[in-house]
């Protein structure tokens, strides 16, 4: 990651430098968070120092990659203590022994629950790349850029698609609008959890979006049929169809129930499910009704569940079209392919069950309506997320860095006075990139010191610099 100094300057050019800076000032950051949770949280409670303490491995007290490096291996093995080389020698692990904490930590890791608390499980990584293997670092090659779900005859390929790529009620400067994705791009690379845990209602009412769609579409057909047809002399097509919505009633009830009973986020957002079920089978019962149609119950709970989406940000259109003799049999045939996708899709979230599980450990998952502001939904950075590549610019640093490693490789066969006029047209080259390069920064607007730093703003991803 690259960051802004003290004195709102970035070096392009020293890429090394500016990743250790970043990350020692993400850690000073950290670090007094964490300082301020034990401040407030646990006040009357006695801190195990042992288990907290943090060893000075960096005995040259020289920061540089290498001594990171050396040193987050160290701290790492402190606590799992899986190299047995550094396990005879580290005279801090053996402290370790007279710390509770340490014992219930190293019975947890043993069994397996450490790997819960991963940061990949808990933003549901593997969940929302679907098996893809992406080198997170490859920036110049389209690692961060913008994702689409991939459509077969103007359907999802993957039905976990409806919910990864479920669209946000905010659009793009372009008219597209803004989805779970996209956020879970900005999520990837966050340092504050209470990003994460907006990430985590987000992903609650995408997930619950479905079926919220498909009541109201079902709600609208049927409607629109007892108002077009005379439902007191009805013919063979009638009854036909009318039976038919009843059977597609009774179906969706079944998918909602399947669906509340995996209780994927927990008791709270459940209990709510399950008033929209009561609802929905009220509702659907008298649709139902040959003698008695109560057109205020059935718009009351088309808006209930058009503003309990909306309000957790998500986007609940349906077609807007009337329901006509003429249409009627394209939006019946467009319900049974959406509620047969509806049970495919169920299907699919009780096999991903143990991911929503670890979302789950890590608390309760509220609803998005519950946060006055949420940050990343800020206009700077969805017009960051909107773009197709906001890291697209980057491409030519990298550009400049294979040059220099290959000019370096041809320079060992010229002469001296080659070199030195080599050295100084780098000077030159490197002059005119950082005046290409710094503009597009600041655009982003990170150029300024921050000590509390968010991502687009105040830190942003650097170019994998292990060859450069």
């Amino acid at each position: 990651m690259l960051s802004a100094n003290e004195d709102g300057g970035i070096d392009l050019l020293d890429l090394k430098s500016n990743i250790l800076h970043t990350y020692r000032f993400i850690h000073k950051f950290l670090v007094t968070q964490l300082d301020n949770f034990n401040k407030t949280r646990c006040i009357d409670l006695e801190i195990d120092q042992e288990f907290v303490n943090c060893p000075n491995y960096n005995q040259s007290r020289n920061y540089n990659l290498d001594n990171m490096i050396c040193v987050s291996k160290k701290l790492k093995n402190r606590l799992l203590q899986t190299d047995e080389e550094l396990n005879i020698i580290d005279i801090h692990q053996k402290k370790l022994k007279n710390s509770f904490i340490y014992k219930i930590f190293k019975l947890s890791f043993n069994v397996g629950e450490y790997w819960d608390f991963l940061p990949k499980n808990i933003i549901l990584y593997d969940f929302m790349m679907n098996g893809q293997n992406v080198y997170e670092r490859d920036i110049t090659f389209g690692s961060q850029a913008r994702q689409y779900q991939i459509l077969e005859n103007e359907r999802p390929k993957y039905v976990l698609d409806i919910l990864r790529f479920a669209p946000l009620n905010k659009k793009c400067g372009d008219g597209s609008q803004v989805t779970l994705f996209d956020l879970f791009r900005y999520v990837k690379y966050t340092i504050y959890r209470s990003d994460v845990v907006i990430f985590h209602s987000l992903v609650l009412a995408a997930t619950f979006r479905p079926f919220a769609l498909i009541i109201r579409f079902y709600i609208k057909i049927f409607s629109g049929f007892k108002f077009i047809y005379n439902l007191k002399k009805p013919d063979n097509t009638i009854i036909t169809f009318y039976n038919n919505m009843r059977k597609v009633g009774s179906n969706i009830i079944d998918y909602f129930q399947f669906f509340i009973d995996l209780n994927i986020f927990g008791d709270g957002p459940t209990k709510i499910f399950r008033q929209f079920l009561i609802q929905t089978i009220e509702c659907i019962d008298n649709l139902n009704n040959n003698k008695y149609f109560n057109k205020t119950l059935v718009a009351d709970l088309s808006n209930a569940l058009k503003k309990f989406i909306y309000d957790n940000k998500m986007d609940c259109k349906i077609p807007t079209d009337a329901v006509t003799l003429i249409n009627i049999n394209a939006y019946y045939e467009e319900l049974i392919i959406q509620v047969n996708q509806i049970g495919v899709y169920i299907k699919e979230l009780e096999k991903n069950i143990q991911l929503f599980n670890y979302m789950k450990k890590t608390g309760n998952v509220d609803l998005a309506s519950s946060y006055p502001f949420i940050y990343m939904l800020k206009p700077f950075t969805l017009d960051l997320l909107c773009q197709s590549d906001f890291y697209a610019p980057l491409k030519k640093l990298d550009e400049y860095y294979n040059t220099q490693i290959s000019d370096v490789k041809e320079m060992k066969q010229e002469c001296k006075h080659e070199i030195t006029n080599k050295d100084s047209t780098e000077v030159t080259s490197k002059q005119h990139l950082q005046n290409d390069i710094v503009p597009i920064i600041r655009r982003w607007n990170i150029i300024t010191y921050n000590e509390s730093p968010r991502y687009f703003e105040n830190y942003f991803l650097s170019l994998d610099v292990k060859n450069h």
